[in-house]
């Protein structure tokens, strides 16, 4: 049970005699006030409870494999364009000149180093929400 949810049901346990007054003033005279007294922690809500949380912590494990994911895929990607001897940036350059790739080169050349830029910073923007994803503080963010 989270920390709200024990701090609510305290909250609700918590009713002073001016309350519980007031309630049953406003009450029709043949309606019984004890109607109206809940239990508000039951083994089925404290279950309910917990399966909800279990479900919420699956939820959020399977967002952070995709988020994983995500970014194994971007950094190969990355890799593809900017890094290591068949990296399109190496092939354009060692490109003969007067070739097709070498008018490639020349022309779109300076659209890769960003490019692979680009996609390594949204590469660590997933893997810091992963990293972070089971921090409650996070959520909705």
């Amino acid at each position: 049970m989270s920390k709200f949810e024990k701090r609510f049901l305290t909250f609700l346990h918590e009713q002073t005699d001016e309350e519980r007054a007031a309630m049953e003033a406003s009450l029709d005279d043949d309606t019984d006030p004890s109607q109206f007294d809940v239990q508000a922690s039951t083994p089925e809500t404290d279950t309910l409870s917990q399966q909800t949380n279990q479900l919420a912590a699956q939820q959020a494990q399977q967002m952070i494999v995709t988020l994983e994911g995500w970014a194994a895929k971007l950094d190969e990607f990355a890799k593809f364009i900017n890094e290591g001897p068949d990296s399109v940036q190496v092939i354009l350059a060692n490109a003969p000149p007067e070739t097709l790739l070498a008018n490639v080169n020349g022309s779109e050349r300076r659209k890769l180093a960003p490019l692979a830029t680009l996609l390594n910073g949204l590469k660590n923007a997933f893997v810091d929400y992963a990293a972070n994803g089971n921090d409650s503080s996070l959520k909705g963010r």
